[in-house]
């Protein structure tokens, strides 16, 4: 059977080219910029699944026009259609009228046609998993979902029901209840690639999970645990590999982490130097340009020594990214940062000795924030960028499943906007400050952790 422009037409939609059926079609929904890092070891797992299909199933990247591509797959399977999506807070207004519109064309669709079943993960959906089977989806995957995403496939294609299922939140089909099972045991890096080649999917290496510190606005360690997980320089290396073997020379190597110098901390709160060194030096056997410490990581002010400037100076850094957060000490206590100003400061001064640049990032309105400790935090980059140092500004938005997710930001006052301003206006300094402001009263006005009634089901084995 093959696919043809009839079942897009019955739609509304425009025509559609032929395609060969197979029995599933598996849609990744890709926004670059913004959940392109959540796929790196997610994608992989629906290609494994799609060799354990019968009938055939071919795994798709959804870049743009997401309603096109949901009617393409379904006119190109004969048993069904699984949309994955992963989404932050900030995305859910884009992601309801996505979701809105092929579900409508696809409910204009006329029988026989393939299921399609929507199933969505990331932070918000593991936050508010219920809010999320509001949003048109018949599955909310809270937490890491590499394990959760096989399970899900294999039942769903399998036409099997999917409340046996560790770690989702999903709609009852008799009492239409929001049931959610247990969360599956933490994944181990190492049990996974981050990269494929159809679709093709390089993204930055991943290098630990989890966080220690639990920042008050921050979902790092809410979504993958305060216990730090890493991945061996064995699997790095592997990966690094590939990347040299698939890629022009010199490959820009790039990482996802937290706090970059905390890679293999017993604890996550002290520097293991000889892990660092030997990261380092196994990256660097390859024609490679290795950025350890840069965007999209970051690092602790406090675990900026002498030693880790060093470390950092053998890579190919030269602008190192450092979480400050504020420049008043009792912001930074309620953030729970547990470090202090001072330790900021004292991190730019080692960098920028070491002949690296600071960028460093600020937090303004944060809950219950004063005017004086907002100014505190602007002097602060007054004095930073008088050295040297670039910064990056931002205002709080309370993220769901935070301690700080159901609090009010603290507004700007025409002082401290001003200010602000004036300071965008110089070249180091950048921040989508307005922006941020406008979608942080959306979050505040419009999404509140879940109230609906979710029924806790008891635990059971993962099996596919």
């Amino acid at each position: 059977a093959t696919a043809t422009a009839t079942t897009a037409a019955a739609a509304g939609a425009p025509a559609v080219a032929e395609v060969p059926s197979v029995a599933a079609t598996l849609l990744v929904r890709y926004r670059k910029g913004r959940n392109c890092f959540s796929w790196g070891t997610l994608v992989p797992v629906l290609l494994d699944c799609c060799g354990a299909i019968d009938g055939g199933a071919r795994t798709l990247l959804v870049k743009r026009q997401p309603t096109r591509a949901v009617l393409d797959a379904v006119a190109g399977s004969t048993r069904c259609v699984l949309y994955f999506d992963s989404f932050m807070s900030c995305d859910v207004q884009e992601v309801v009228n996505e979701v809105k519109q092929f579900t409508e064309a696809y409910d204009r669709l006329v029988e026989p046609k393939p299921r399609l079943v929507l199933c969505a993960g990331g932070a918000h959906p593991s936050a508010c998993s219920a809010h999320t089977l509001q949003l048109g989806f018949h599955i909310a995957v809270r937490g890491e979902g590499e394990a959760v995403i096989r399970d899900v496939t294999m039942k769903v294609t399998r036409g099997e029901v999917w409340d046996t299922i560790p770690g989702i939140t999903f709609l009852s089909a008799d009492t239409h209840t929001v049931r959610q099972t247990a969360l599956p045991p933490l994944v181990k890096l190492d049990d996974y690639v981050s990269f494929s080649e159809k679709p093709a999917l390089h993204p930055p290496i991943e290098l630990m999970r989890g966080c220690p510190y639990g920042c008050t606005y921050c979902q790092t360690a809410r979504l993958h645990g305060g216990k730090v997980r890493y991945r061996s320089v064995e699997s790095v290396e592997r990966i690094v590999q590939h990347y040299v073997e698939r890629f022009p020379h010199p490959v820009d190597i790039r990482f996802v982490t937290p706090n970059s110098l905390a890679y293999c901390s017993v604890d996550g709160r002290r520097p293991n130097l000889e892990a660092l060194r030997a990261l380092v030096a196994t990256v660097k056997k390859y024609p490679v340009n290795m950025y350890l410490g840069s965007f999209p990581s970051e690092v602790r002010p406090e675990f900026v020594t002498p030693e880790t400037v060093e470390i950092l100076k053998e890579s190919a850094t030269k602008v190192v990214a450092v979480g400050g957060q504020s420049g008043s000490d009792a912001v930074l206590r309620r953030m729970n940062r547990q470090h202090a100003v001072a330790d900021i400061e004292a991190a730019c001064e080692k960098l920028l000795a070491g002949g690296l640049i600071p960028q460093v990032d600020f937090i303004l309105g944060t809950p219950n924030e004063t005017e004086d400790e907002m100014w505190a935090t602007l002097q602060l980059v007054n004095h930073l960028v008088e050295r040297g140092c670039q910064i990056r500004m931002h205002y709080f938005m309370p993220l769901p499943g935070t301690p700080w997710g159901t609090s009010t930001p603290a507004p700007l006052t025409q002082r401290v906007a001003s200010e602000a301003g004036r300071l965008l206006r110089n070249p180091l300094v950048e921040g989508p400050l307005a922006h941020q402001v406008e979608v942080s009263g959306a979050l505040t006005a419009g999404l509140r952790p879940d109230h609906r009634d979710v029924e806790d089901l008891p635990p059971v084995a993962s099996a596919t």
